[in-house]
């Protein structure tokens, strides 16, 4: 029975591959999307648990492939877009943006202006400073590579820019992750006015992910058929004696 669920395990860690470079493909433009990867380990006791619930559903004894998805962040392409309220990061870090439901992190800059005249980005989430929400009005916005946010050459705030050092959770939409509890103040992190950062991957390597991933896929599903005709042949066989 082992050989069934290593199949399954193979399936589900296909699955999961192809989900991440689906992803992967439908953000290509957007501003500051992390890049999504799956991880397969080997262990004995970790195959019990695949997904859902703290560690997931029991299928199993091990050893065998486990998947898991954690997101990575990697240099992308900065673009200049001349826009004052677009900004980029250089070097590892995120902005921190806040809502009723929480703190995020991203690396999409592509902010604006709400109502009130607060920083926002995506999900119409107020940018934070180290101070708070900043509001940017009453005059001309200028953000220094260090953070420092000017308006009409008055400081106002300075972005409040973090890292976190280990896998991330799979991104949001608009490229936000839930922030860990142990993220730490970004080192070294410059802002780029004016411009926003984009994956560095390109069409041709997430077609070809897609398609590498799939076929794995395919392969688990080929076993598992093997392992499911051996498992009802050898019934029949104790069946006749």
């Amino acid at each position: 029975m082992r050989g069934i669920y290593l199949a399954a395990a193979g399936l589900q860690a296909g699955q999961a591959r192809a989900g991440a470079a689906g992803r992967a493909l439908a953000n290509l433009q957007t501003p500051g999307h992390p890049v999504e990867g799956t991880l397969v380990a080997v262990s004995w006791a970790d195959l019990y648990c695949l997904q859902g619930g703290a560690r997931g559903v029991p299928v199993g004894p091990g050893p065998g492939p486990v998947w898991t998805t954690a997101t990575r962040v990697a240099a992308g392409v900065m673009r200049a877009t001349g826009i004052s309220t677009d900004l980029a990061i250089e070097g590892p870090g995120f902005f921190v943006l806040a809502d009723a439901q929480g703190e995020v992190l991203t690396r999409n800059g592509a902010f604006g202006l709400d109502a009130e005249g607060f920083l926002v980005g995506a999900g119409g989430r107020r940018v934070l400073g180290t101070a708070g929400p900043i509001r940017a009005t009453g005059g001309e916005l200028a953000v220094l590579a260090d953070g420092e946010v000017r308006v009409g050459g008055a400081t106002v705030g300075r972005l409040r820019l973090e890292f976190f050092d280990g896998p991330l959770p799979p991104a949001l939409p608009g490229g936000v992750i839930p922030r860990p509890p142990d993220a730490v103040p970004a080192p070294g992190a410059r802002i780029h006015q004016g411009s926003l950062e984009f994956s560095g991957r390109d069409l041709v390597e997430e077609v070809v992910d897609i398609l590498t991933a799939l076929r794995s896929y395919e392969a688990a599903q080929r076993a598992a058929r093997a392992h499911d005709e051996t498992a009802r042949r050898l019934l029949e066989a104790l069946g006749n004696l």
